[in-house]
């Protein structure tokens, strides 16, 4: 009787089938490494070019911050001249007023009157004089009234004076300017 030892043919295709088995994990294996090192490697592209844009968005950041620093000082210079041109418009209203004020007075006063004192108190002027008549005093506040300059103008009083032997009418006028 022949005998043939079947154990080391089942020994064999085990061996074969548990070598293709691993010759099979290992190809998986290396796919799979070849995988995992493709996304890694995508990954650390992206994550070198996240690192990139944060530079790049904190240099803008650090140049953004110097122009609003110069922002801020040209705002403060801005008024700081617009300060000053308010006070300039303001002391040229207040310059042009009585200058106004003294022109309406010297065109409208008579040869028959003249004026003691001229005293201002904000929009409103006082005017102490004296006159040959009530009726220069009239004419002078018509013509003061005509020019539109003046929004109330009162006569405070006006009594008769006796000055060397010359009758004069001493008089208080208000004008209240526009």
């Amino acid at each position: 009787m022949i005998k043939i030892n079947l154990l080391s043919l089942r020994r064999e295709k085990k061996k074969a089938i548990l070598l293709k088995h691993l010759e099979l994990g290992g190809l998986i294996l290396l796919v799979v490494l070849a995988v995992i090192g493709y996304i890694w490697h995508q990954k650390n592209g992206q994550l070198s070019l996240l690192h990139a844009e944060i530079e790049a968005a904190q240099i803008e950041k650090l140049r953004l911050l110097n122009v609003i620093r110069e922002v801020k000082k040209f705002e403060k210079q801005r008024e700081f001249i617009v300060q000053r041109l308010e006070v300039i418009n303001q002391l040229k209203k207040g310059q042009t007023g009585p200058v106004r004020f003294l022109d309406h007075l010297s065109l409208n006063i008579s040869e028959k009157m003249w004026f003691v004192s001229v005293n201002e108190r904000g929009p409103t002027y006082s005017i102490k004089g004296f006159a040959l008549s009530n009726q220069d005093v009239a004419d002078f506040i018509k013509n003061m009234e005509k020019t539109g300059n003046f929004g109330h103008i009162e006569l405070v009083s006006s009594q008769q004076s006796l000055i060397e032997k010359q009758k004069i009418m001493d008089f208080t006028i208000l004008l209240a300017s526009k």
